[in-house]
């Protein structure tokens, strides 16, 4: 067994594969600088004041491409963690501080600033995850409709899975956690997941010196529409708004 062989005892673990998908593999896994987002490198070698982010990147042994670097200063200063010299403003100071992706960062100081910061974190902790709603193929009607009980037809996702990891905490305070998971068709695992990820935001926004006492960061955290817009700058630029007509709708991008 993988879990087992090497480190419980030496052994061995055997992997079986079709010899079409054998034959496409590559001989190495592509270097992580080249198959995840530079977001956060970038954010990183500000920090460390590391020169221009493009040539410190061109003299890795395999750089990524110019174009998906600047498409990450671009990025950067669109969300304002950047200013036009490429160098960190005060939001960018506090991003790489915090170990997540700007985006969510950003929704964290925003959560902070606003004082919203528990449902915030929920959220950034579940967008960290996977999804925690189950779906099984032969009951995802039913799965449908338990998640439709989070929604309070309000239609957002983010909510939804606020309330749903609310339930959760108040079924694990009785001793019903188990069985609410079940019930509702959640993955108590990813749930956990996300408990554990908000304890470690808090420790992170506390280095940085963002909070202090968490009951001064949560006077507005039962106003959704605080909490929404806080979701939305976050999320920035990855917005749209809606607008529906009676035969069709469409989709309306406003960007800088």
């Amino acid at each position: 067994r993988r879990g087992r062989a090497g480190r419980v005892q030496p052994g061995e673990c055997y992997h079986l594969y079709p010899k079409c998908v054998y034959d496409i593999f590559a001989e190495y896994q592509l270097p992580e600088l080249l198959r995840t987002p530079l977001h956060s490198l970038c954010l990183q070698i500000k920090s460390l004041h590391l020169g221009s982010i493009s040539k410190f990147l061109s003299k890795a042994l395999q750089s990524p491409e110019l174009l998906s670097v600047q498409n990450a200063v671009d990025y950067l200063k669109v969300i304002g963690a950047l200013d036009d010299n490429e160098d960190l403003t005060a939001l960018g100071h506090l991003l790489s501080m915090i170990p997540v992706e700007p985006k969510l960062g950003k929704m964290l100081i925003f959560g902070a600033i606003f004082s919203c910061l528990d449902p915030i974190l929920t959220v950034v902790s579940g967008l960290s995850v996977r999804d925690p709603f189950l779906m099984p193929f032969d009951k995802k009607d039913l799965a449908e409709s338990a998640k439709s009980q989070f929604s309070h037809r309000e239609y957002s996702d983010h909510l939804s899975l606020l309330r749903a990891f609310e339930g959760w905490k108040e079924a694990e305070r009785d001793g019903g956690g188990h069985e609410f998971c079940w019930r509702m068709f959640l993955s108590a695992q990813t749930l956990k997941a996300i408990d554990s990820l908000r304890k470690q935001f808090i420790f992170s926004l506390r280095d940085s010196g963002l909070i202090d006492d968490l009951s001064d960061c949560n006077k507005w955290s039962g106003d959704h529409s605080i909490v929404r817009a806080v979701i939305c700058a976050g999320l920035y630029p990855g917005v749209c708004s809606v607008i529906v007509s009676r035969f069709h709708f469409t989709l309306h991008f406003d960007f800088p």
